[in-house]
């Protein structure tokens, strides 16, 4: 199989299969609508336990939106179907013989199974699969806010009604939602009708929402009242650089990435104050690797193997040295400061 395309976000990659031409159409199970399970739904995850191929264990939802951490980047179903090592990207099932998840991960005290199994939700990964497949990228829909987990802590302080689970802890000035009247501190009570969880799963569902006018339900002090906010596209770094890059002039085929050396224009759309020098990773098709970090679009690469780089010809001249499959380590800005990684080499 080659890799069409993967979105780091939600740990979900799409993949093309190379079958021989006379296989004929592969049977597939079909999505099933993970917003329609809840608690205490059958479902049944399938995969390869401890090696074990095509295992078949059953269980029920536990929860439907679960978010490790108030922060956490994705939501998932919990369910206690027995999942272990292996158990990963295989597909959690209704009864009706529906995709409903994809088994991800454990929380195990001694690696096996404990009852804690989560699963990314089908409509998250169908969204991404059929965007992927479109657009070889994932586009996610904004209004402007970041959406908060109300922790116990802030639910004491602020006296918030435990029906309601979201907070918005910020509003950009000029985006929709500022435009819409949000305001820093409104309390979500649900979207498009639907009830919100927590805070990345508003964020999730405004997401799949682009192009849409959501209507958000909000709680401010003794009011509450509805405002629609129009979706537009979030901005998506890894095309705006990876647009300025000629694969011919700028692929370091070492690295697997494309590099523009880092001028003043270039430095203007970093998101930091901070001088920079070095190279910008416009684009890498390599995914993270098991032992550690990876380059991302948006990376720049002050130092690689000992030595400072300001173009793709000197990051070629330092690696021309190292024999296939060495690692390097590189300095690297990201988010605004800097951190060690190790690269492998093709």
């Amino acid at each position: 199989a080659t890799v069409v395309g993967i979105d780091r976000e939600t740990d979900v990659a799409v993949l093309k299969a190379d079958l021989p031409k006379d296989q004929g159409r592969v049977p597939a199970l079909p999505f099933g609508n993970s917003d329609a399970l809840r608690p205490g739904h059958l479902v049944f995850a399938i995969g390869s336990p401890r090696g074990f191929e095509n295992s078949v264990s059953m269980g029920v939802v536990s929860a439907t939106a679960r978010q490790l951490k108030p922060e956490s980047p994705m939501i998932y179903l919990q369910t206690d179907a027995p999942i272990n090592p292996g158990s990963s990207g295989g597909p959690l099932v209704n009864t009706e013989g529906e995709i409903v998840g994809l088994n991800t991960l454990i929380y195990s005290s001694d690696g096996g199974n404990d009852g804690l199994g989560f699963a990314a939700p089908s409509n998250i990964v169908k969204a991404v699969y059929e965007q992927i497949r479109a657009h070889g990228r994932v586009r996610r829909g904004v209004i402007g806010v970041h959406a908060q987990t109300i922790t116990p802590e802030l639910r004491q302080e602020l006296s918030i009604d435990r029906r309601h689970r979201v907070i918005l802890g910020d509003v950009r000035a000029g985006s929709p939602a500022d435009r819409a009247g949000l305001r820093p501190g409104d309390v979500i009570a649900a979207l498009n009708g639907k009830p919100m969880e927590n805070g990345r799963q508003f964020d999730v569902n405004v997401y799949s929402a682009l192009g849409s006018t959501a209507r958000i339900t909000v709680v401010r002090g003794d009011s509450t009242f509805s405002r629609r906010v129009r979706v537009v596209e979030r901005p998506d770094q890894r095309s705006r650089f990876a647009d300025l890059a000629d694969p011919a002039e700028h692929l370091v085929e070492r690295l697997d990435a494309l590099l523009l050396a880092l001028d003043d224009d270039l430095a203007a759309l970093l998101p930091t104050s901070r001088s920079v020098n070095g190279v910008l990773v416009a684009d890498s098709n390599r995914p993270p690797p098991p032992w550690g970090d990876q380059l991302r679009p948006g990376d720049v690469v002050s130092i690689i193997a000992g030595e400072p780089v300001t173009t793709p010809d000197a990051v070629r001249d330092v690696l021309s040295d190292h024999p296939s499959d060495d690692r390097v380590v590189a300095h690297v800005f990201r988010d605004g400061h800097f951190r060690l990684l190790v690269l492998r080499l093709q």
